[in-house]
């Protein structure tokens, strides 16, 4: 039947339609868009990188990859356009090298679209996925490329999003070497529940706080899984993906700052154990918070030990109760790296039981070099670090500082024989006391310094070292010495280092320094303890928990002041100290940062 309209409303005849001005104007309009597209692609047609053949084009646009905006060269033209999505390693780096957000926030929806997209187009390629939130829709375009899935790393925030990825990982994923599991630790975050308060109390709690692996948990198969080598999940998971096939393991908490409850341990000894007898190919182990509550060194001997042949390094972050009764159930051998961290370590291993300090002190037999620095995990925290004299590391302790007195007297005086000490750190407060410090050391030949605490370290090498010999000397073999002065307020030298000509100022600067080296190795020497080398430095030293970045270190300046009599030289003295060293003596300078890249407020 032909469309016909009432006479009264329009004048057009019967069985017609007439276009509005308004559907004229979008045909006009697309016309034109259209005529632009055709002359914008003639003109790119002429660029001369346009002159390659597809195949050559493809291969440039695979190496584009820096950030999301790379993917700017699919909007040149139509042509870069077609190749673009038809590139594999272009789409995968787009897929692999950033992690994406799904939440419900419009920015977090245009990421999974994006996602979703790339997938489509990306077709084979080996995928690294790494994505926050784990919805449905992910899950189900996942399928067809479960097969390619080489690394996945996914951060949880609700048991249904568990629930989701065990559906993926109980799939065949034939290619999985790398799997991280996080779970949501955002204290901002507020369980879906509506007689929640909030309060600083309810910060921590989670959507796993009254929560158990879900039980479907107890069917996934390492079949699933067969190449994984790689794992990184929190203790409440550790158990289901024991295998194998692993080589590297770290069993992490889900929050840090240990200001709760940890829900999130191995649920027991027992689970432990026959995890890690799952774990024959281990090369790494790292296992932070996360050992189970019920582990204790009395009661784990009943049980048989762990051997693990191909371990090659060890890290536990726990109590030193947790720890050593960790240590009691995986024999390790001395030469196998360990590294422990406890807030006051040292302490806890002075005051355990006999058993249990043999554990950790055999382990110092062969140390002939210490090195004290700031912690890599945390800069206001200092790392002990012992070596063997071929350079491999032996035992590592991390402790809290601030508030520790850094007696190392035991276990090293005692156990070890060390000749080499270097002590590198930002952090302040280390001491309460230097008086015992270098009694640790009665056998060191060679020490460097470069701290804020040199000045008073440099000090502390005139006690005694028998407390009722006054006559005693600590570090009597002592042989070399290295010392950096820190310039604590860069500012008060800054003209004088920039200038061309050496400054009394500077000059005075270094005859304070020199009274106190003076001081040092006169009473060194009147009681037989001469050095064979003395190298000494100012190097500005920032503040504490203040790290120069390696550009501002690249930018640092040495100014050396002519001494011995050079032209130009100011004498502030240096000669005085060659009567007490049987060797060179030499000052290697100052180490500066330009005021405009200070760190300095």
């Amino acid at each position: 039947m032909p469309y016909t309209r009432d006479d009264s409303s329009s004048p057009e005849p019967s069985g017609t339609y007439a276009p509005t001005d308004d559907t004229r104007t979008n045909v006009q309009a697309t016309k034109c868009h259209q005529h632009i597209l055709t002359g914008t692609s003639a003109y790119n047609s002429t660029g001369s990188i346009n002159s390659l053949p597809n195949e050559i084009l493809s291969m440039i646009l695979s190496l584009v990859w820096k950030r999301r905006t790379s993917f700017r060269v699919a909007h040149v033209c139509q042509r870069w356009r077609a190749i673009a999505l038809k590139t594999p390693q272009l789409l995968l780096d787009a897929l692999s090298r950033e992690t994406f957000e799904f939440d419900e926030s419009p920015l977090g929806q245009k990421q999974l679209e994006y996602v979703l997209a790339l997938l489509e187009h990306c077709s084979y390629g080996r995928l690294r996925l790494h994505f926050s939130h784990f919805p449905e829709v992910v899950v189900d375009r996942l399928q067809p490329h479960l097969s390619r899935i080489t690394a996945l790393d996914v951060n949880l925030f609700s048991e249904d999003e568990l629930l989701r990825l065990y559906r993926v990982l109980n799939a065949k994923l034939p290619s999985l070497e790398k799997l991280r599991i996080t779970f949501e630790d955002d204290q901002r975050w507020e369980p879906d529940d509506e007689d929640y308060q909030g309060g600083d109390d309810d910060d921590y709690e989670f959507w796993f706080e009254e929560w158990d692996v879900p039980e479907e948990f107890d069917h996934i198969s390492s079949a699933s899984f067969p190449v994984l080598k790689t794992l990184s999940v929190p203790g409440l998971l550790f158990p289901f993906f024991a295998c194998q096939t692993l080589e590297n393991v770290e069993v992490q908490p889900v929050w840090r700052n240990n200001t709760g409850p940890d829900l999130t341990r191995i649920p027991s000894a027992n689970h432990l154990h026959q995890s890690l007898m799952k774990c024959g190919r281990l090369k790494t182990l790292t296992i932070s918070q996360s050992l189970p509550e019920d582990i204790t060194a009395e009661t784990w001997p009943t049980q048989a030990n762990v051997v693990l042949p191909t371990l090659q390094s060890a890290f536990f972050n726990d109590t030193f109760e947790y720890t050593s009764a960790a240590l009691t159930m995986v024999k390790l051998p001395p030469h196998i790296p360990l590294r422990i961290q406890g807030r006051s370590l040292l302490d806890e291993i002075r005051a355990a039981p006999q058993k249990t300090q043999d554990l950790v002190l055999e382990r110092l037999q062969n140390v002939d070099r210490v090195e004290i620095g700031s912690s890599e995990d945390c800069r206001s925290n200092t790392s002990i670090q012992c070596n063997t004299s071929n350079g491999a590391t032996c035992l590592r302790l991390d402790m809290d500082t601030p508030w520790v007195c850094l007696d190392i007297t035991f276990p090293f005086r005692h156990i070890a024989s060390i000749t080499h000490l270097t002590f590198k750190t930002l952090a302040s407060g280390l001491f309460t006391s230097y008086q015992y410090f270098f009694r640790a050391f009665p056998n060191l030949i060679s020490l460097e310094l470069s701290c804020v605490h040199s000045e008073s370290l440099i000090e502390a090498l005139t006690i005694p070292d028998d407390p009722e010999n006054a006559q005693s000397l600590v570090c009597s073999q002592l042989r070399t010495l290295t010392v950096s002065f820190p310039i604590s307020r860069v500012h008060d030298l800054n003209a004088a280092l920039v200038s061309e000509e050496p400054s009394e100022k500077l000059a005075a600067h270094l005859r304070t320094r020199l009274e106190l080296l003076l001081e040092t190795l006169k009473h060194r020497a009147s009681l037989g303890s001469r050095l064979t080398k003395l190298e000494w430095s100012e190097s500005y030293t920032p503040r504490t928990r203040i790290t120069p970045s390696p550009e501002m270190q690249a930018e640092t300046v040495q100014v050396v002041m002519p001494v011995d009599g050079a032209p130009g030289a100011i004498d502030f003295g240096m000669n005085t100290l060659q009567q007490y060293v049987d060797g060179p003596v030499t000052f290697e300078g100052f180490f500066y940062i330009p005021s405009d890249l200070d760190l300095w407020p």
